[in-house]
């Protein structure tokens, strides 16, 4: 087993003429056993009530009960080309196919690395869910609903309130092999910013060999070149850039970004009546912005959705993590990564350690836990990409995803 009891035999209330029985048995003759309980203790919900089922075939409905549920309540964006105009989102609610009401899944936690002490018990935890409704599952949770692009929502929030900061990073120099750019349009679009009138030779070819993902070019690095190019324009006290071993100046640098913005804009308008992949929608109504996905994909119960916009920067697959199950091995790996953002003298949100409940007697266990790391974040830094703890420490989530810059991402 994976936990250590305080005795290793059971106490006194524990005794029974079957041996073993106060492990197994039903849970109404052995409230008195502390040994049951702490043996409860490292057991499932569900593995509670299958105990419960085997130990009361005829009065199940009387004695036993499923255990935690989550209820999730899932609106769509009826409206979404009027919202990008600016008008204002109408909204409905989507519930279960049959009956309409909320989605409800089983919350099954189990305890791991538990040791009992005389008046705490330490341990970690990993929880996993199970759709209630196990027959109308598939009718249920593949339904598609319009909402709000999460991985977007992240990458705006993490590029410094600048929209077209990861747009231009991912369509932008997208854009420059999908449109097949040429070093004169390129150009042309440069120049048309009118903030630099002195350019160096070959300037259209420098900015193709840095931002475009074409094999020759750019390739691989261009997304990483495009964010260094965005973030030296959106630092003040930076005046120089260096584009295809060249340097520019400022004004040029900027008139390179603004270029990739536009790119970007007509690699997305150039879909015109086609939905862009993968957000099934079309950019008039607003893809990218908004996804119309799978319920289960987003309430992160499935896979998850599909973000090209965000994945630069994090997953591929990116949800509300609603009903996302957690493995033991990916607990002990947040621990773990808790631990070493902890030795680094920083608050990280997430486990730096076991859990802590006070058990001073049988009756108070489980009344008070104590879970290890932080519980609310208050701010954000934006510029560097973190939540922010409430005495201004940084704060690395326990699952992230952050951009690499960020420690522990």
């Amino acid at each position: 087993k994976d936990y250590i009891l305080i005795s290793n035999q059971p106490d006194s209330a524990c005794q029974t003429s079957i041996v073993g029985e106060w492990m197994y048995g039903a849970l109404e003759g052995f409230m008195g056993c502390e040994a049951r309980q702490r043996e409860d203790f490292t057991r499932s919900d569900k593995e509670i009530y299958d105990l419960c089922v085997s130990a009361h075939q005829f009065a199940r409905a009387k004695h036993c009960q499923r255990g935690r549920e989550v209820r999730v309540f899932v609106f769509n964006i009826t409206n979404p080309q009027e919202v990008v105009e600016g008008l204002t989102p109408r909204i409905t609610e989507v519930g279960r196919a049959s009956d309409g009401g909320p989605f409800v899944f089983y919350k099954d936690c189990k305890t791991f690395d538990t040791e009992f002490g005389p008046k705490e018990v330490d341990f970690s935890e990993h929880c996993y869910y199970t759709y209630k409704y196990s027959g109308t599952e598939d009718v249920d949770l593949r339904q598609e609903v319009i909402t709000v692009n999460v991985g977007l929502m992240e990458a705006i929030g993490n590029s410094a309130g600048n929209i077209d900061y990861m747009v231009a990073v991912e369509w932008g120099t997208l854009a420059l092999d999908y449109l097949n750019a040429t070093t004169t349009m390129a150009e042309d679009y440069i120049r048309g910013q009118l903030l630099s009138f002195a350019w160096p030779n070959n300037f259209g070819s420098h900015f193709l060999n840095e931002f475009s993902p074409a094999q020759g070019m750019g390739g691989l690095r261009a997304r990483d070149n495009a964010k260094a190019l965005f973030e030296m324009v959106l630092d003040p006290k930076q005046e120089h850039c260096m584009i295809n071993g060249t340097q520019y100046d400022r004004n040029q640098c900027t008139s390179m970004a603004k270029t990739l913005a536009i790119f970007a804009r007509r690699y997305y308008e150039s879909f015109q009546t086609f939905d862009v992949h993968p957000y099934g929608l079309g950019y008039k109504d607003g893809a990218g912005l908004f996804v119309r996905a799978k319920i289960g994909d987003l309430l992160g119960y499935y896979a998850g959705v599909d973000d090209p916009l965000s994945s630069y920067l994090f997953p591929r697959k990116v949800s509300w993590d609603v009903a996302r199950s957690r493995t033991q091995v990916e607990v002990s790996a947040s621990v773990s990564a808790g631990r070493a953002d902890a030795e680094n003298g920083e608050l990280n949100a997430g486990p730096i350690g076991r859990s802590r409940v006070v058990s001073n007697t049988i009756d108070d266990l489980g009344s008070y836990t104590r879970f290890q790391g932080r519980s609310y974040i208050t701010e954000f830094d934006w510029q560097g990409c973190r939540p922010l703890g409430a005495s201004g420490q940084v704060v690395v989530p326990p699952e992230g995803p952050y951009p690499p810059q960020c420690s522990g991402g």
